[in-house]
């Protein structure tokens, strides 16, 4: 059986379109345990007459906490021998659970690719070549850009996870972060599995919204990153130093990528110093990975000098001034 977990908060306008997805899987032995995380439009009401009309339907309600606690709600009751994260808003083939599961074997996880649509004009799909891969080769490829981080770890979707390596090691989502939480968690539980099958077979599709809790900023959003950072040198431990090369590059990737998003945000300039410093000050990466992925071209002395003294402001003016500093 596959516990399938959907955290909900005001979703009345997608809950038709997720349970009909349900609905039509191929792959019958579900067991469908919804959290109402303290929804305000009449979710729970709609919820509870989609499981009157189906027993594979369980329905828990608690007060708002964020879809992290909501997760760790849904697993505290699951009993399949599987566990799949769904969120609401978003989609899955019919034949998605019968496809992960079929094709998880004797692996401890099976990721699938990825489709991000804003249901417009954008759509980006994200896949890997099928093949199972030990666990610690399986991030490696992540970090070495084999295989796409963002289908990887990143969210709690597009996955198939046994359920004992969860429980048995008493994982749950960090409810103390409120961006990221997903990806520690994916870590946390990947330190524990012994494979991870990878299948081109189906996608899971995310529904991406504007004003959604992915997109919103504030000086909370990066608590997480010092958990991720550190979860990553623990998985490739043994591996050599080409790895934390990888990790290094990866970090500040992702740190470029952050700070260009805040900078894109129509704040004041005070404000986004606030956000960067915020950023800096994470423990996402330090001046000396800044110069491993980089090279110590003078440009990348002084972000990882700004980095080092946690300055947003220093920041700020690097990427002001970056089309000048061309040493």
């Amino acid at each position: 059986m596959v516990s399938v977990i959907i955290p909900v908060f005001n979703g009345r306008e997608f809950i038709d379109k997720i349970m009909k997805c349900l609905k039509n899987q191929t792959y019958n032995n579900l067991e469908i345990i919804i959290v109402d995380d303290g929804s305000t439009d009449k979710s729970l009401e709609i919820i509870r007459k989609y499981a009157a009309d189906d027993n594979r339907i369980k329905v828990l309600s608690q007060a708002n906490m964020g879809p992290g606690a909501a997760r760790n709600a849904g697993l505290k009751i699951a009993a399949g021998e599987y566990v799949a994260f769904v969120d609401a808003d978003d989609y899955i083939p019919d034949d998605y659970i019968q496809v992960m599961v079929s094709e998880i074997k004797d692996s401890d996880c099976c990721v699938c690719g990825l489709t991000i649509t804003n249901n417009a004009e954008k759509t980006i799909t994200v896949s890997a070549q099928g093949k199972v891969y030990p666990t610690t080769l399986f991030v490696e490829e992540a970090l070495k850009g084999g295989i796409s981080p963002v289908i990887a770890y990143s969210g709690p979707v597009n996955r198939l996870w046994r359920r004992q390596v969860i429980e048995g090691n008493h994982i749950e989502f960090n409810t103390d972060y409120r961006y990221g939480e997903d990806t520690v968690f994916n870590l946390d539980v990947l330190t524990h599995c012994k494979k991870v099958a990878v299948t081109d077979k189906t996608a899971y599709i995310a529904v991406e919204y504007s004003g959604s809790l992915s997109r919103s900023y504030s000086v909370d959003r990066f608590n997480a990153y010092k958990d991720i950072r550190s979860r990553l040198y623990t998985i490739t431990s043994d591996a050599d130093e080409t790895i934390k090369v990888n990790i290094a590059q990866y970090l500040t990737d992702n740190f470029l990528a952050r700070a260009g998003e805040i900078l894109a945000l129509t704040i004041s300039k005070k404000e986004k110093t606030v956000l960067l410093k915020a950023l800096a000050g994470c423990g996402m990466v330090n001046g000396k990975e800044i110069k491993t992925a980089r090279g110590k071209a003078n440009r990348w002395k002084m972000l990882a000098a700004a980095i080092n003294m946690k300055s947003g402001m220093l920041i700020y003016l690097w990427f002001i001034l970056l089309p000048r500093l061309k040493t």
